[in-house]
């Protein structure tokens, strides 16, 4: 468990690119106090959005992307990017960004200071 709490991507610079996003779903947890009688759950749809006994993911929705854009999201939701491509094929075209992630400050994290040479080669530098 790499115990990230929460994600952000920050979208600096995007050209030629079609619209595109990320799509966001949760997971949907019966067990927690929720017993209705036999074969009652004809409301489940309606209330979580998902089928009697399919996946219990939630779909929350998705955000479009623009240039200066900052979205950031608790880890209890599960995001795939939509795909994307080039608005104009017959030009280039790029979407860049910065990713980052917040770890649980309550997890001590192993520091690079730490953690001894990996490549046998340094050895004898060190």
């Amino acid at each position: 468990n790499e115990h990230i709490c929460a994600s952000a991507i920050y979208y600096y610079d995007i050209m030629d690119i079609t619209a595109s996003g990320p799509a966001f779903r949760q997971k949907s947890d019966t067990e927690d106090g929720l017993q209705p009688p036999q074969y009652q759950w004809d409301w489940f749809p309606t209330v979580f959005g998902c089928e009697n006994e399919g996946p219990m993911l939630q779909d929350v929705g998705s955000v479009d992307t623009r240039e200066g854009r900052l979205l950031t999201w608790p880890n209890v939701l599960q995001h795939r990017v939509h795909p994307f491509s080039l608005a104009d094929p017959t030009k280039p075209g790029h979407r860049k960004i910065v990713a980052l992630f917040l770890v649980d400050p309550n997890i001590r994290i192993i520091s690079t200071a730490n953690v001894p040479c990996q490549q046998r080669e340094w050895w004898a530098e060190a």
